[in-house]
């Protein structure tokens, strides 16, 4: 997956980031400078065409420099995630996992 995602830290403005990963408790994403592991981060994402924006709390679990290129990859685990949520990303990578398998991609927005 490579969608883009705004990432906001209390106290610093909004930062772009790419969700490269995704799941229901949690997601891998590309930024251009290290998040600190144990910081609160709001992750602001959509999961494709006509969706809404997902708005979730998460803690940086790791964060990994990239062998080539200027990003680093960092782990978040969703905190204080409504259920209701959690089972629309369930159902959406289930989905997704369901289409790649049989080779058609989800629309792009």
């Amino acid at each position: 997956m490579s969608e883009p995602a705004r990432l906001s830290i209390e106290g610093s403005p909004p930062r772009t980031a790419m969700l490269e990963q995704l799941c229901a408790g949690g997601a891998i994403v590309l930024v251009a400078e290290r998040l600190a592991p144990g910081a609160h981060v709001t992750l602001d994402f959509k999961t494709g065409a006509g969706e809404q924006m997902h708005q979730l709390s998460a803690l940086v679990v790791h964060a990994l420099k990239e062998d080539r290129g200027f990003n680093w990859r960092c782990g978040l685990c969703f905190v204080g995630v409504d259920p209701q949520e959690t089972q629309r990303l369930a159902d959406f990578v289930d989905a997704e996992r369901r289409r790649r398998e049989i080779g058609f991609a989800m629309p792009r927005a």
